[in-house]
C-alpha cells in the first residue's frame, strides 16, 4: 500500500495579490514535492493574532491525521520572538510565539511545545520568516524528517484568549462582533452553548427576534441571527451583508435577552 501525501496547510494574513504565498508553496515543493497543500486561508486581517487564533481553531479538526498547519500571522517578525511547534490531537501547528495557537493547546490536553532552531544557511530575511522558516520546516516534516532535527523542547506557549461573551443577568449575555467573513456577516463571541430556548438579540439600533436555522428563513434584505459553522452566533442578512446594511464593525457590542 502507498503512502498517503502528506498534507501541509496554510494559514497566513498574506492577501490574494501578492508572491509571498506562492513563494511558500514553492519552498515547500523543494523539499517535498508530493506534498498536498491546502490553502486554509489568505485572508486573515493584518497582523490579526485573534483572527488566526479564531480561524484555526475552528477548522483543525477537519482534516486527515498527521496534517501540517503553517500558521504565518506574524507581526513580531524579525524580532527574538520565538517560533514554535506544537504536536497535539495527531496534528502539528507552526506558529510564532504570540497566542495563535494557545486556543487549540487549550482543547487538547498533552500538546508538546517545541522552539523550532532551523535556520537557512544562506541567509535569513528579517521580514519573512514564512520564505525561510516556517516553509523549509514544514517540508521537511511532510518528507519525514523528525521534529527533533530541528527543534527542542520547551515547557509552554505564549497564551492569548479569544475574547469571550458575559452573563450581563440570568437572562441576559452580553457579546461583540469577533469576525466578519467575505460576505459580511458577523461573527460575534456568544457560543450555543450560552443561548438556551428564545431569545431576542440586539446590535447597535437592530433587533432581531429569535433564531433563524438558516439564512433563507427570512425574507431577503431581512436581518437574522444564526448560529454558523462555529457554533457561535452570526449576524446575518439574508442575500445581503450586514456590516454594510447594518454598519457592524469588528467590536461592536450584542447583545442577547433570553425570554422566560
Amino acid at each position: 500500500m502507498s503512502r498517503s501525501r502528506p498534507v501541509i496547510a496554510l494559514l497566513t494574513d498574506f492577501g490574494p495579490n501578492d508572491n509571498f504565498v506562492g513563494v511558500m508553496k514553492g519552498v515547500i515543493a523543494r523539499h517535498c514535492p508530493e506534498a498536498n497543500v491546502i490553502d486554509l486561508a489568505h485572508g486573515i486581517p493584518p497582523q490579526s493574532v485573534m483572527h488566526a487564533a479564531l480561524a484555526l481553531l475552528g477548522s483543525y479538526r477537519y482534516f486527515p491525521d498527521g496534517t501540517i498547519f503553517a500558521v504565518v500571522v506574524d507581526p513580531g517578525v524579525g524580532s527574538e520572538r520565538k517560533i514554535l511547534a506544537v504536536r497535539a490531537a495527531g496534528y502539528t501547528f507552526l506558529g510564532p510565539d504570540n497566542g495563535c495557537l494557545s486556543p487549540v493547546v487549550r482543547e487538547n490536553k498533552g500538546a508538546k511545545f517545541y522552539e523550532i532552531t532551523y535556520r537557512p544557511a544562506e541567509g535569513l530575511s528579517d521580514t519573512f520568516h514564512g520564505r525561510d522558516i516556517f516553509a523549509p520546516v514544514a517540508g521537511m516534516l511532510a518528507a519525514g524528517r523528525p521534529l527533533e532535527d530541528f527543534a527542542r523542547e520547551v515547557p509552554a506557549v505564549a497564551e492569548y484568549e479569544i475574547p469571550g461573551s458575559r452573563a450581563v443577568s440570568a437572562n441576559k449575555i452580553a457579546g461583540s462582533v469577533v469576525y466578519i467573513d467575505t460576505f459580511g456577516n458577523a461573527m460575534t463571541n456568544i457560543r450555543r452553548s450560552a443561548v438556551r430556548g428564545e431569545a431576542k438579540i440586539r446590535v447597535g439600533k437592530t433587533g432581531i427576534d429569535g433564531i433563524s436555522k438558516s439564512y433563507a428563513e427570512k425574507e431577503p434584505g431581512r436581518p437574522l441571527a444564526v448560529f454558523n459553522s462555529f457554533d457561535m452566533l452570526e449576524i446575518a442578512v439574508n442575500r445581503g451583508s450586514a456590516a454594510r446594511e447594518l454598519g457592524l464593525k469588528v467590536g461592536d457590542e450584542v447583545t442577547v435577552e433570553l425570554k422566560e
